[in-house]
């Protein structure tokens, strides 16, 4: 069998956004068919269904994995939310509603705006969520490629945001790790190996059972100057956030006067670009199997999942 090559790893990367990592392929014959999370009928959640599947997972994952099961659990309980009582999904399969919450409806100029994101599971499958952010607010704001946020400003444009790197240190966690401006080579090569050797307990990775919401931890920034001296006491790079809102950490200044609405959009969009022959040559696989991923790949993305707009008033 032939490798296959990044060009197709960035195909079924589009596969990636809520549901298993990698490529989606049509199941064997011979495999056991999930249990049903849905009544028929009124389509309700039906609870016993979800306990089954539940277990089902439990019992597929090693022993050696039961410290990362318990962190897991603890992040269902700070970040997940139950269904709503009388919850029936809106769709069959995976399906996700967005929405925004702010801590204040109007701030003075300068001041930033504190939000919360919260991710509702609206279909009838679960969904494998691994984006990390919602846990821990220096991971950034998700993947630029999924993640899209926006200002509508006072005059009336609408702008797409970004968010605010840590530092200007060149290199693959630029925006992720405070570097000192005076740091040696040696001295950034070694953070980079210690952030390497991180615990994998770092991660978010929870599976999100239909009607549950799971909502974005509370986070601000921290100066660097902080997070060496913690260091150096020996104590946990950042502190233990409260409260249910994180800093708007973007490159935007909120200097206009005025009402602006806020959103955000979550979801890889369709590319019309289809894959050439040359792509499949370079990809190492066959110009009509790289075109039937591409085809499943654009199938499977479906709209992006938009949030409703909130407003927020700046004052002189």
């Amino acid at each position: 069998m032939k490798p296959i090559k990044p060009l197709v790893l960035l195909l079924c990367a589009g596969l990636f956004l809520v549901g298993p990592a990698g490529c989606k392929r049509k199941p064997a014959t011979d495999a056991p068919a999930k249990t049903p999370l849905t009544k028929p009928g009124d389509g309700s959640v039906d609870k016993e269904a979800l306990a089954k599947r539940i277990a089902e997972f439990e019992k597929s994952i090693p022993e050696n994995m039961d410290e990362q099961l318990a962190q897991d659990e603890i992040d269902r309980k700070k970040l997940v939310s139950p269904p709503p009582p009388g919850f029936k999904p809106e769709a069959p399969g995976e399906h996700i509603r967005l929405s925004i919450a702010l801590k204040k409806k109007m701030i003075r100029r300068g001041e930033k705006p504190w939000y919360q994101i919260r991710a509702q599971n609206v279909g009838s499958e679960d969904i494998y969520w691994t984006e990390t952010f919602f846990k821990d607010g220096n991971w950034g704001t998700g993947s630029t490629g999924r993640w899209r946020y926006f200002l509508t400003t006072p005059s009336g444009a609408r702008v797409r945001i970004f968010a605010t790197p840590v530092d200007d240190v060149p290199g693959e966690l630029v925006g992720y790790v405070p570097f000192p401006k005076n740091a040696t080579e040696e001295e950034i090569s070694a953070e980079v190996r210690r952030i390497a050797e991180r615990s994998e307990l770092d991660q978010l990775s929870i599976q999100l059972h239909p009607g549950e919401t799971i909502k974005t931890a509370p986070w601000w920034s921290i100066p660097l100057e902080e997070i060496i001296e913690r260091r150096k006491k020996g104590l946990s790079e950042y502190p233990e956030y409260s409260g249910e809102f994180r800093e708007f950490n973007f490159l935007y200044e909120l200097e206009e006067p005025g009402t602006y609405r806020f959103e955000v959009e979550y979801g890889l969009l369709p590319t019309q670009v289809m894959p050439t022959e040359e792509d499949a040559r370079a990809a190492g696989v066959s110009f009509e199997e790289l075109t039937e991923m591409w085809k499943s790949s654009m199938a499977d993305r479906g709209p992006p999942s938009r949030s409703h707009a909130v407003e927020f008033e700046v004052v002189r």
